[in-house]
């Protein structure tokens, strides 16, 4: 916890640790003097009513367990009258039997009326789902809608156990009534641990304060608040909601001071609620008072400590904020406020660093600029044969001289490859020129292989006048044709399909070959991924991997060139480039 507080401090702004600084030496020590003062008194009154009063809890909850034993004892005389056997044989008797039973169970249940005047009604339930009742203020029950109530189920489960209800409303009066009562019941097993009965004993709630002639009196004095609650925790009585049954937690109410007694025997539960405000008028002034004089010194505080780190802290905030600046490329010099202390160090040494980063970019971005330069003209350099030009010139014109028409053509299409790379500059290549190039080619191919190739182009005006490095569509319609086309006879289909989409230029070359399987493809695609630097000497996709190196040293990382695999076979390659068109 501390070091938790220690690096919450330590990530606050500078002004904010000053402030909080500011705060602990001197507000902190007068609060807790003060309060120290304040608890010594409070807990004086708190201890000497407390006691008065935990003493009236103890008393009362003596009161009600004496009550419940004395019910707890009635309810066993049961075992020692023929009451019993008459409600364990029920379904057996005739029914003038039955009449003469009855008889004899009211009787049995209006002495224990009699013994109890605190008794607002009995009820016996027994197994075979009869009742018998007596009190009520000379009402019925219901015994279905009785049976079906909650705290019935809780007496029926306790398995013998005296149990002591929440207060509860009667809707199982015969005349329907909102009489507030809680219960005390047992379940009455025959020797064999059998249900025999349910036996209830219906209380009033108020009934249990009016024989204690204190609870007037300590109510008036205080103004309290005193509740009985059953072992569960439910409300029996409450002095002054009077909502019987609420499920209020009593427990958690601020600014007072609860004393709760607790049975041993039962679990029930008496507490008393005293309002703090009652114990402690003869201090509140004296606290008003303080809490005046605190508020008066802390805003006094606040004050000084805003002036005083706002001087100290405004530059240390201008140089945080040009720093940040910097990080994000605004590389701005800041004003000196012409201080001789350790912030005015810092400003000047903020912008000679300011002025040598300037410098170092600049360095760092030429030198980077001519490594890529160099690394683009020795990529090109791989496909680029100039000497060769000369060379096959001479070679068509001795195959006219000998009549070789067929080598001569050969010659002549090649010648025009090499004169499209080499008679441009790169800055004016575009599109249509590679697609010229291409067609160059699959026509010198098809000279070999009696015209088995056909070339499908379908790219748009726009397309076609846009900038490209050169030789990018010759290598990718080489490798279809040597690979993708080895030992198939018949004839071959490669199209080029463009289109424009976010601001560049999506391109897909595809043939109807023999493909290659998905592993393949994904292992091609990693090679094309590996920089140039780490691999030392190419031996595999030269030329795809060629293309690929040039589209990223030339647009930018978010260009590329991919392979496809799609369910059909064939083998797909695309490419994506920015749109750069003839009139930019």
């Amino acid at each position: 916890m501390i070091k938790k507080l220690i690096l919450s401090i330590r990530n606050q702004k500078l002004n904010q640790k000053m402030f909080i600084s500011h705060f602990i030496i001197a507000v902190i020590p007068l609060i807790l003097v003060t309060n120290v003062f304040y608890m010594l008194a409070k807990n004086n009154i708190n201890e000497v009513s407390s006691n008065f009063i935990n003493l009236y809890a103890s008393q009362k909850n003596l009161e009600i367990n004496s009550y419940i034993e004395d019910i707890d004892k009635r309810s066993k005389r049961i075992y020692n009258s023929e009451i019993l056997t008459y409600l364990i044989n029920e379904p057996n008797y005739s029914k003038s039997q039955f009449i003469s039973n009855k008889l004899d169970i009211d009787q049995f249940l209006v002495s224990m009326m009699q013994q109890d005047e605190r008794l607002f009604g009995i009820t016996l339930i027994s197994a075979h789902g009869y009742g018998y009742s007596m009190g009520y203020s000379q009402r019925g029950i219901d015994k279905d809608i009785l049976t079906k109530e909650k705290w019935y189920k809780q007496i029926k489960e306790s398995d013998g156990e005296l149990v002591v209800t929440s207060a509860h409303k009667t809707p199982y009066l015969s005349i329907r009534s909102n009489e507030d009562v809680f219960s005390i019941g047992r379940v009455i097993k025959d020797e064999y641990g059998e249900l025999a009965t349910v036996m209830i004993f219906e209380v009033r709630p108020v009934e249990l304060m009016l024989f204690n002639p204190d609870h007037e009196k300590i109510s008036e004095q205080f103004n309290t608040r005193i509740t009985i609650r059953s072992s569960d925790d439910q409300l029996i009585f409450d002095s002054k909601a009077h909502l019987v049954g609420e499920n209020k937690n009593l427990y958690r109410e601020k600014d007072t001071l609860i004393l709760t007694n607790e049975s041993e025997m039962s679990g029930v539960k008496v507490s008393v609620f005293i309002p703090e405000a009652n114990l402690l008028s003869t201090i509140n002034n004296f606290g008003n008072i303080t809490i005046v004089i605190l508020i008066v010194v802390t805003i006094f505080l606040i004050v000084i400590s805003y002036y005083i780190s706002h001087y100290i802290t405004r530059p240390i905030i201008q140089l945080t904020r040009s720093i940040r600046k910097t990080a994000e490329g605004d590389r701005v010099m800041i004003k000196r406020s012409n201080r001789n202390d350790e912030i005015g160090i810092l400003e000047e040494n903020y912008n000679r660093m300011v002025l040598k980063i300037k410098y170092l970019i600049e360095d760092v971005y030429l030198a980077q600029l001519k490594e890529q330069q160099a690394e683009l003209l020795a990529l090109q350099n791989q496909i680029n044969p100039h000497m060769l030009f000369n060379t096959l010139e001479s070679i068509r014109m001795e195959a006219v001289v000998n009549n070789d028409l067929t080598t001569a053509d050969m010659i002549k299409n090649l010648a025009k490859m090499f004169r499209l790379t080499l008679n441009r500059f790169e800055d004016e290549y575009y599109i249509k020129d590679e697609i010229e190039y291409v067609q160059t080619y699959v026509e010198l191919q098809n000279i070999r292989y009696d015209n088995r190739f056909q070339l499908n182009i379908d790219l748009g005006e726009e397309i076609l006048n846009t900038k490209i490095i050169n030789l990018v569509f010759q290598p990718i319609i080489e490798n279809s044709i040597i690979h993708g086309f080895k030992d198939i006879e018949e004839e071959c289909y490669i199209s080029i399909v463009g289109k424009i989409i976010d601001n560049g230029i999506l391109i897909q070359f595809r043939d109807d070959g023999i493909g290659v399987k998905k592993d393949k493809v994904d292992e091609i695609n990693k090679y094309l991924e590996i920089s140039p630097n780490r691999i030392a000497k190419p031996r595999k996709n030269i030329g795809l991997k060629n293309i690929y190196d040039r589209i990223k040293i030339r647009y930018g990382s978010q260009y590329y060139l991919k392979i496809i695999k799609e369910q059909k076979e064939g083998f797909v390659v695309e490419i994506f480039i920015p749109q750069k068109s003839r009139e930019e």
